[in-house]
């Protein structure tokens, strides 16, 4: 679960370029607190995008809280 702070690297690494992070929902749950070190770190050339398969993948493929429906 560390994409999002290895993206955080590159973008600083290189502040001229445009980095985007692709990561499931799954990898970011158990990476939550790169969100506040990201914050704090404000980089305008980082992009997180984070899918939501209704799965997680690093656990064996449970379904996640969107994946059992809503009502």
């Amino acid at each position: 679960g560390g994409a999002a702070l290895i993206g955080l690297g590159i973008a600083q690494a290189q502040p001229a370029k445009r980095v985007m992070v692709i990561t499931g929902d799954g990898e970011q749950l158990m990476a939550f607190g790169s969100l506040a070190t990201i914050s704090v770190a404000r980089p305008k050339n980082l992009d997180l995008i984070v899918l939501d398969n209704q799965h997680f993948g690093e656990t064996g493929m449970q379904s996640s809280h969107t994946g059992k429906g809503i009502g």
